[in-house]
């Protein structure tokens, strides 16, 4: 299966970057 680019790429920012937050948060 194959998703468009742009929203697995969109998610995986928004995911990558609520990991980074919560590492810098605690």
């Amino acid at each position: 299966m194959r998703y468009p680019t742009g929203l697995t790429g969109t998610r995986q920012l928004i995911y990558i970057k609520r990991a980074t937050n919560k590492n810098v948060t605690e």
